[in-house]
C-alpha cells in the first residue's frame, strides 16, 4: 500500500499537545488510518541499547488511552498496562537518536 499522505494534527509545541489528544493521520491507496493518544503523563528521557553496540535515546510520553481508526471505523480492543520492565503499550517516542 503506497503512502499518499502523512500529517500530525498538533502543529503546536509539545507542552500544548500534552494537555489534550494528539493525532497522527496516514492515508494510503486503500486505507485511511488515524492514531489517537490521550491522557499524557510527564515526558521521560530514555536511553536503551537495542543491540549491536548501538545506543538509542528518545523522549517517551506515555498515554493513558489510545485508539486506532481504520477507514472511519474504530479498531476493537483497549489499552492495557505494560508488564514490569517493559515499555507501556501506548506512548509517543519523540526526538529519537541512534548512536554508536
Amino acid at each position: 500500500m503506497p503512502l499518499t499522505e502523512f500529517s500530525l494534527s498538533s502543529g503546536n509545541s509539545l507542552l500544548a499537545s500534552l494537555s489534550r489528544a494528539d493525532r497522527e493521520h496516514v492515508i494510503g491507496a486503500c486505507h485511511n488510518v488515524e492514531l489517537i493518544w490521550r491522557g499524557f503523563l510527564e515526558p521521560t528521557w530514555v536511553d536503551i541499547r537495542p543491540g549491536a553496540n548501538v545506543l538509542m535515546t528518545f523522549t517517551m510520553v506515555m498515554a493513558k488511552d489510545a485508539e486506532v481508526i481504520v477507514n472511519g471505523k474504530k479498531a476493537p480492543g483497549r489499552v492495557v498496562p505494560g508488564g514490569r520492565g517493559s515499555f507501556p503499550p501506548s506512548f509517543l517516542a519523540l526526538n529519537e537518536t541512534w548512536r554508536r
